[in-house]
């Protein structure tokens, strides 16, 4: 019956795999790639503005003598 004291034996923790890639650390470090800015900007934001029911008037009217 020596089997039954193997099985009531408390487990070892499982360590866990390190993913690879980033180390961290406090001031950052790793190899990870850093996404800056959007990686794929909208090219055509607004491809169909609506105009403007109301235009402003002539900003630097002729004056009429």
């Amino acid at each position: 019956m020596p089997r039954d004291k193997e099985i009531d034996k408390p487990m070892k923790p499982l360590r866990r795999r390190r993913k690879k890639g980033d180390g961290g650390g406090a001031s950052g470090g790793g190899d990870r790639a850093q996404i800056v800015g959007n990686p794929n900007p909208d090219p055509d934001p607004d491809p169909d503005p609506e105009p403007d029911p109301y235009p402003d008037p002539d900003p630097d009217p002729i004056p009429t003598l």
